[in-house]
């Protein structure tokens, strides 16, 4: 283990900070700490644990993160740590999804990370521990070299595309490239409202595009339409109140933006495959 010394590992994460409140490009050491309240950003966020294991809790899944290796997943996906074992620091890097959408990485890939899948190396690869070091002294050091950073870490989540999607898979255009501005402003818009009266209309004129045609370049990135993605993230909602809460199913589909428990139902079905009733049933007697 490296040796650090004690003023090096200095973040930790802030319980009062506000979920949304974005990171931007980051390579930072961490100290290990149960979170106690999910943690919401726009970047994608690459972790590397030198040893031990970090668990996090992911949407409802729980997933750990085995010593030696990377592990990557988008921040938009509520996330918190509920669990560290023989881990004294480890390594964060957030990468703002403007920036992660322009690495043409294969579509494969990218829908992934998009769905809210956590990919993780299937194997460590030696050079890591030297490599985020390096990368934590630049950005901390020298403010000039994190276009190089970013160059280098771009090449680090190629090496991790190659071990977990089909290397045949065709990148996504540069005609959407242009657009991703407004793809990672749609989605962060989305996640900070779903809860509202929320229309493609109302996605579309936040960002300042025709309905259709941000719906169209919505939907080649993530795979599923602007209407869909507002009701993920209600049904996500609603599955962490489900977990975490006794309250009825009624006042938490209303809390979660549907104004009919019979619309709520449905959608609630759609994405999981049961009611909300029986994923509740199904939660209480699997602890």
């Amino acid at each position: 283990m490296e040796n650090l010394a004690k003023s090096e590992i200095a973040k930790t994460f802030e319980e009062r900070r506000a979920q949304f409140t974005p990171y931007g490009f980051t390579c930072e050491i961490w100290t290990p700490k149960i979170m106690g309240k999910f943690d919401r950003h726009n970047e994608v966020e690459i972790n590397f644990v030198p040893s031990g294991t970090l668990t996090y809790l992911i949407h409802d899944r729980t997933i750990t993160i085995p010593g030696g290796r990377v592990a990557m997943f988008w921040g938009l996906y509520p996330h918190r740590i509920i669990n560290v074992e023989d881990i004294d620091y480890y390594y964060v890097i957030t990468v703002p999804l403007g920036i992660f959408l322009k690495w043409h990485l294969s579509s494969a890939f990218i829908d992934k990370v998009m769905k809210g899948e956590v990919i993780v190396d299937r194997e460590p690869y030696e050079l890591d521990s030297i490599l985020f070091r390096q990368w934590h002294d630049d950005c901390e050091r020298n403010k000039d070299l994190e276009d190089i950073v970013r160059s280098e870490v771009h090449c680090r989540v190629r090496r991790l595309e190659k071990s977990g999607s089909n290397p045949a898979t065709m990148p996504i255009s540069s005609y959407e490239s242009s657009m991703y501005d407004h793809i990672e402003r749609m989605a962060m818009f989305i996640s900070a409202n779903y809860d509202k009266n929320m229309s493609v209309i109302k996605v579309a004129d936040h960002v300042g595009l025709h309905p259709d045609y941000a719906s169209s370049i919505f939907k080649r990135v993530f795979g599923h339409t602007i209407s869909e993605h507002i009701a993920i993230e209600r049904i996500a909602k609603a599955q962490r109140r489900l977990l975490f809460s006794s309250d009825s199913i009624s006042a938490i589909a209303y809390e979660v933006g549907y104004e009919s428990l019979s619309s709520f139902n449905r959608a609630f079905k759609k994405l999981t495959g049961i009611p909300p009733r029986a994923y509740r049933t199904q939660i209480s007697t699997s602890r």
